[in-house]
């Protein structure tokens, strides 16, 4: 294991742990806009959960991409009257 790939297990690993700190926070969000009787309350709390689980999908894709698990796509380039490359 080189020095980048510690780097990079490292990062994987912040990452992780701050989703679930994240996820942590949302559910008290969630709890709190459960327990309050203000309807203006309740919908600042839910705009603020959801920023935070948009956060944490981010983050959720970024450890994807750190791992190599995340979607990989094919781009061809074709140039006027050409043709594209073969697919492999």
């Amino acid at each position: 294991m080189g020095p980048e790939t510690s780097t990079l297990d490292l990062a994987a690993g912040r990452i992780t742990e701050q989703m679930g700190k994240c996820h942590d926070a949302i559910m008290g969000v969630f709890k709190y806009a459960a327990m309050s009787k203000d309807p203006e309350v309740q919908l600042n709390a839910m705009r603020a959960a959801t920023q935070m689980m948009q956060i944490s999908a981010n983050a959720a894709s970024a450890l994807a991409r750190l791992k190599g698990i995340g979607t990989r796509h094919t781009v061809a380039v074709v140039r006027d009257g050409g043709e594209p490359p073969p697919q492999s």
